[in-house]
């Protein structure tokens, strides 16, 4: 028969207990930290992300941070092109010196210093009396009560834009790993941060700049308007004044040209041989002077009509009559130069609807273009065809070519 020999029981002292407890509770206690830290960082990250004005997002970062890390003073120093630098943000408590508005030249961080930074050196001073720093920059610290601080970098695509700076000035200060790493990464995403306002305010300055250009172009546009609508005007009444100014010559040498005809009809009845001659150059003359009364009469209307004064009276006009009335007046001229007119009317025409004076006008101007191109001995053709919904007028000039005798 055999016995089971018991095992021996396994027990914990209760110091091993009370240590082990403690460490649940440290580890606790630590996971409870990790945890409001993470979400006091994505608070920090949201809230300087909040606004794309530089500034305010400068002062927004300083101001959670001074309160989440309960540091005595958090400062942001920029860096400018000459390797001089300018306290941009600052949040400290009331009763130390505050250092916003602070310019420092190049000497007080050296260059190599800036290189270090540049490639992401955190620096770490848990006291300043024990840090292996130089007299001048200890009192440098002591003047502005700095008893311990902790300095970030804030990098720009491998660009040191700045730093991100905490003070302590009631006393030393051991930095916890989790608060340097907790600095770095609000380091770290206020370069995004300042990087994303920069470029809006650029945006917005380019904007602005582009609007300036289009005020200041609408402005010269309005002012040439302006001019040309003034030049217009002095140009009409330039035209009406000389307008008027040669319609009074014209009607007094049309009104002397018929006097004169009047005059000499008596005597031209004696002399039947130069009769006919005396009375064409009389014609040619009245026909001349209605010419230059018609085309400053059209120099009028035109000017009328770019001003948007003239008014076309519509009214039926019988165009074979005006042409044939046109062509009569013509006639001396067109003899003269052995120009051959011939008109051409294909029934039945119509009444057209128009302003007789607008009518004239175009047509007296055709003829005067057809008797001025056509050479002598030429001829010159009107035809007017009457179609389904317009009446169609046509001027052709032809140059009679006559072959040398052989």
């Amino acid at each position: 028969m055999m016995r089971l020999k018991p095992e021996a029981a396994s027990w914990t002292s209760p110091a091993d207990a009370v240590q082990a407890l403690i460490e649940r509770k440290q580890i606790e206690q630590q996971l409870k930290l990790q945890a409001q830290r993470q979400s006091l960082m994505y608070h920090i990250v949201r809230r300087i992300r909040a606004s794309l004005n530089v500034q305010e997002t400068l002062d927004t970062a300083v101001g959670e941070l001074q309160r989440s890390m309960s540091s005595d003073r958090v400062l942001v120093y920029q860096f400018l092109p000459d390797g001089s630098g300018l306290c941009v943000a600052e949040a400290v408590v009331s009763s130390f010196k505050a250092l916003r508005g602070l310019h420092l030249g190049a000497e007080h961080i050296p260059e190599h210093y800036r290189q270090l930074y540049a490639q992401g050196r955190i620096s770490i001073t848990p006291s300043v009396d024990a840090a292996l720093l130089s007299e001048c920059h200890i009192l440098f610290l002591r003047t502005l009560s700095v008893q311990a601080k902790l300095i970030v970098p804030i990098l720009q695509q491998d660009h040191l834009w700045g730093l991100l700076i905490f003070h302590q000035c009631t006393g030393s200060r051991i930095w916890l790993e989790e608060e340097v790493e907790f600095a770095q990464v609000i380091a770290d995403q206020l370069a995004v941060a300042l990087r994303q306002a920069e470029l809006y305010e650029q945006g917005c300055e380019r904007q602005r700049y582009l609007e300036s250009q289009v005020a200041e172009h609408t402005q010269q546009l309005r002012q040439q308007n302006e001019e040309l609508h003034e030049a217009s005007l002095l140009k009409d009444a330039f035209i009406s004044t000389v307008s008027h100014e040669l319609r009074t010559p014209l009607a007094s040498i049309d009104l002397a040209v018929r006097m004169l005809k009047v005059t000499l009809e008596p005597l031209l009845s004696d002399q039947l041989a130069t009769s006919s001659k005396i009375r064409a150059y009389l014609d040619i003359l009245e026909q001349q002077c209605h010419q230059e009364i018609e085309l400053v009469n059209d120099l009028l209307d035109i000017q009328r009509l770019e001003s948007e004064m003239q008014i076309l009276e519509q009214e039926p006009v019988d165009l074979q009559q005006l042409i044939l009335s046109r062509a009569e007046l013509w006639r001396p001229g067109l003899e003269q130069k052995s120009l051959e007119l011939t008109l051409h009317f294909e029934p039945p025409l119509l009444l057209i609807q128009g302003d007789r004076m607008s009518l004239t006008r175009i047509l007296s101007e055709l003829l005067n273009n057809a008797y001025k191109y056509t050479p002598a001995n030429g001829w010159i053709r009107i035809q007017v065809i009457q179609e389904r919904l317009a009446t169609r007028v046509q001027f052709i000039n032809v140059v009679l070519e006559l072959e040398p005798m052989r």
